[in-house]
């Protein structure tokens, strides 16, 4: 999986291979894995929906600790850096698989 860290909009950030142009051909009824990071953060997934549930889960853990540290939520795209410099970790281990899903945090 190759991780960017692309704003599409303000408040919104894309993590994964996907073009930010190709969100037009995107069907709304074949997206069914949408996950609540934060009461003002949430995330769309496709791919495997086991590595979306562990990135997802991920994504509310960093969110929560940084709430917690800091007192206020976690941004946008905070949250989309530190996942991709986590998955980026991921590839340059051996024995670790990287995610078969992308997402968008908005």
């Amino acid at each position: 999986m190759f991780l960017s860290h692309t704003h599409t909009l303000p408040t919104s950030a894309q993590f994964g291979g996907a073009d930010p142009a190709q969100d037009k051909l995107i069907d709304p009824s074949s997206v069914s894995h949408l996950f609540q990071i934060s009461p003002s953060v949430g995330c769309v997934m496709t791919g495997s929906i086991a590595d979306a549930r562990a990135f997802a889960r991920r994504a509310q853990i960093e969110a929560a600790e940084f709430k917690y540290k800091f007192g206020y939520e976690m941004p946008c795209d905070a949250i989309t850096k530190r996942l991709a410099n986590l998955s980026q970790v991921y590839t340059q281990r051996v024995r670790v698989c990287a995610s078969a899903c992308t997402g968008k945090l908005t």
